[in-house]
């Protein structure tokens, strides 16, 4: 069986890298294809039967529409928008060009089809009636209770979580430098008003550990005095933003820093996303030793238990100091957690489980259907 995958090409994206990490494991057991924009072979102008024609594919083999195959950021945003620079090959002002699946006859093609809900808080009406005509196989989610979609779609979604490559994220035994790590994003303009949740609890803590004006942290609260804390963070105000990068508070940190930092921090600052979707940095530190310190949910259930693999804090932060001393303490019961999470993710949670998993579904598609 070999695998037509469509996808835009994300080799120079750096916003995110799970969409090549999966490809690149499932590269190493199956015969995949990849077609999109920013392909050489790519070419907008043929359907289905064409390219199947092309790249000498039958019925037997499977289509699988792939992460990035609709527009994440809200249509009132695209012109304004820089988030595709990273791919040349299309009219960055004509976001339907990234959408080149949508002239796909999905629904009349006899052969075995799945495809990625991927970012379900954006667009979402729009991606799940495009499953739904696609009349597709299989549909895999990363929301944990992506099955309340089945009915609507009339497609059977299974959860699909991120995941973490376990061949780049290797951990390697150094000093705890730091007690609390985070880097990322406090609010993401692009989706402030569909969910404010999941970013304002971000912004919660740091007005919880500094003194802040304006979301910029000008010094650490005198009651985590005591804790060394690696805050890189930055928001959705420009003018802010250079502030940060001015006086060193922000930075872009270089991949082989940012391994080093999970190892060097005693634990690291996790919250869901928005949709409550649990993202790669979860699995990211639970590989690199360092305790995954994240909001209390129950979304974690499918993955993880608490105190067994995560050390949680209330949304309300009622006991966010009191949970942070306990997780950055010199406690055995975290070296526990450590091991016990270190092996939960290589054994259920790295993209080659991810590949296997996927192989399986798309061998055994008919029982989905």
């Amino acid at each position: 069986m070999k695998i037509l995958y469509l996808t835009p090409n994300f080799a120079n994206y750096s916003s995110a890298y799970y969409q090549l990490d999966f490809i690149s494991a499932l590269q190493k057991t199956n015969k995949v294809i990849l077609w999109g924009p920013g392909y050489k072979i790519f070419n907008k102008k043929l359907n289905l039967d064409q390219i199947f024609n092309l790249l000498d594919l039958n019925e037997k083999d499977l289509i699988c529409v792939g992460h990035g195959w609709l527009s994440d950021i809200p249509q009132n945003y695209i012109h304004k928008s820089k988030r595709y620079t990273w791919l040349n090959e299309i009219d960055r002002n004509k976001i339907s060009e990234l959408e080149f699946c949508a002239k796909y006859d999905f629904a009349n093609h006899k052969g075995k089809k799945i495809c990625f809900l991927n970012k379900e808080y954006v667009s979402l009406k729009k991606k799940l009636l495009f499953i739904k005509n696609g009349k597709f196989d299989l549909a895999l989610s990363h929301y944990d209770k992506c099955n309340e979609f089945d009915k609507i779609a009339e497609t059977k979604f299974k959860f699909f979580p991120c995941a973490v490559d376990e061949t780049k994220f290797k951990f390697t035994k150094q000093k705890k430098i730091y007690d609390l790590f985070f880097s990322g994003l406090l609010q993401n303009p692009y989706i402030r008003k569909i969910d404010i949740n999941s970013f304002n609890l971000r912004k919660k803590i740091q007005k919880e550990l500094f003194y802040t004006l304006y979301n910029y942290p000008i010094k650490l609260n005198k009651v985590y005095k005591n804790k060394r804390i690696y805050w890189n963070a930055y928001t959705d105000n420009a003018i802010i933003n250079k502030l940060l990068k001015l006086t060193n508070k922000y930075k872009k940190i270089a991949f082989s820093d940012y391994t080093k930092l999970f190892c060097s921090s005693k634990a690291t600052l996790n919250t869901l996303s928005p949709y409550n979707l649990i993202g790669p940095r979860y699995f990211e530190c639970m590989i690199l030793g360092s305790i995954n310190f994240c909001e209390e949910s129950n979304h974690y259930n499918k993955l993880f238990e608490k105190y067994k693999h995560y050390v949680p804090f209330k949304k309300n932060l009622e006991d966010f100091k009191e949970k942070l001393n306990y997780a950055t303490s010199d406690s055995k019961d975290l070296d526990i957690i450590r091991n016990v999470a270190y092996e939960k993710v290589m054994k259920e949670h790295t993209y080659g489980v991810r590949a296997k998993d996927f192989t399986y579904y798309a061998k055994n598609i008919n029982d989905y259907k």
